[in-house]
């Protein structure tokens, strides 16, 4: 008598159970990729917070040498103390109170202040500051107001002992191109539904971050700060 031949196993899957298989994970799919999305929105809100942090010590660190804040526009390029027509961010480049690399943009040597730049902006691409010689600064993706001193609209630095208003904007998320300074005295820049508005509204899913005198790190948009132009968000001498 012949021996029995075994059973013949199955080999590979079914297209049922291929199908089965593709349906869970296109529903995992669903559920996961918003969440890694959520969760890396998260980090680069949270890598923006952690560079105003760091920008609050280097200007507070300007300030002490200075004997005032950095202006929008009215800076020395070298000395703390002088007077002259750099933009706010170019001393702190310059005298190192920010950490900087060399970079090359446009086939220009540059130096680029990582804690100036929001992770998260991709409204403004990096460009060298050609005002001043080379390396050059990056543009930064913060913008200062002209609250801190602007040669058009308040010619003076603020001394140190001048700012009673510590919940006044320093630096904040910005749209704005060119001189990084958001003229809170105009108020198209501030108002929400004009076309013409420097502050970025979805920049993060909070809104934009803003840096105050005091330090803190606060969070912008139309639903918290319907009532943005107002002075007591912009001006460091504003009192009740």
């Amino acid at each position: 008598m012949l021996p029995s031949r075994p059973s013949r196993v199955p080999q590979g899957f079914s297209l049922m159970e291929i199908l089965t298989a593709i349906a869970i994970i296109a529903i995992c799919s669903a559920m996961i990729f918003p969440y890694v999305g959520k969760l890396r929105d998260k980090a680069t809100s949270a890598g923006c917070v952690a560079n105003l942090r760091a920008s609050h010590v280097a200007l507070s660190a300007f300030a002490a040498d200075a004997g005032s804040w950095p202006s929008v526009n009215m800076n020395h390029e070298t000395t703390p103390t002088g007077e002259g027509t750099q933009l706010w961010f170019v001393p702190l480049v310059r005298d190192q109170y920010v950490d900087t690399s060399a970079v090359r943009i446009g086939g220009v040597n540059c130096l680029q202040a990582s804690s100036l730049l929001c992770p998260a902006n991709k409204i403004l691409k990096k460009e060298p500051y050609p005002w001043t010689s080379a390396p050059y600064p990056v543009y930064p993706s913060y913008a200062m107001n002209v609250y801190w001193g602007e040669r058009t609209v308040s010619p003076q630095r603020v001394p140190i002992g001048a700012v009673v208003n510590g919940g006044a904007i320093l630096l904040i998320d910005s749209t704005v191109n060119g001189s990084r300074s958001i003229y809170a005295t105009d108020p198209t820049h501030l108002r929400w539904d004009s076309a013409n508005c420097k502050i970025p509204k979805d920049i993060h899913p909070e809104g934009a971050h803003a840096l105050l005198a005091n330090g803190s790190v606060i969070s912008v948009s139309p639903a918290s700060h319907p009532d943005i132009q107002d002075p007591r968000y912009w001006n460091p001498r504003y009192q009740k």
